[in-house]
């Protein structure tokens, strides 16, 4: 039987598993009040995962009613925090790119006030594999869905077919 986990560094946790013992990590460097946590077992290995956080979520969507609307039933529906909004290619790239830590996902719109959600697809194409860009747009046409996800896209939505 699996015992509690152990985290004597924020990096780091130990799982005791009758005799043995396993250290894995760094697997996510956590606060300290995050620490109580659940194990994940992940083949022959565990590994730590937080127990409940909000999925902080960043906007590139020009269009103001949208927005608002989105985020509200994002909240209700998905536990969301949402920690952002842009409404241009320049403003969106230049804080996903300088916040790094602070968002899980992006909510993208393809046309915007100033340049495209393309661009800003684009600019985060190499972003760490835990952070997720998912487009959202009127213009989902199966051309534009493969260029996105070429672009790294984990998602495409059709504003007006794909999200009831």
């Amino acid at each position: 039987m699996q015992q509690p986990a152990v985290a004597d560094d924020p990096g780091q946790v130990r799982t005791e598993l009758g005799a043995l013992s396993y250290w894995i990590g760094p697997c996510q460097p956590m606060p300290k009040p995050v620490w109580l946590a659940m194990i994940v077992t992940v083949g022959p290995a565990f590994c730590y995962k937080p127990m409940h956080r909000r999925l902080r979520t960043y906007l590139v969507e020009d269009n103001k009613t949208i927005r608002e609307n989105l985020i509200a039933t994002l909240e209700d529906l998905a536990e969301i925090e949402p920690v952002g909004y842009a409404t241009t290619e320049t403003a969106a790239t230049a804080w996903l790119a300088n916040n790094t830590e602070a968002w899980d996902l992006a909510i993208v719109d393809i046309f915007l006030l100033e340049g495209s959600g393309l661009g800003v697809l684009e600019r985060l194409r190499k972003r760490p594999p835990e952070q997720h860009l998912v487009v959202l747009s009127n213009y989902a046409t199966p051309s534009i869905r493969e260029r996105c996800r070429l672009l790294g896209a984990n998602q495409v939505f059709d504003k007006s077919h794909d999200i009831d």
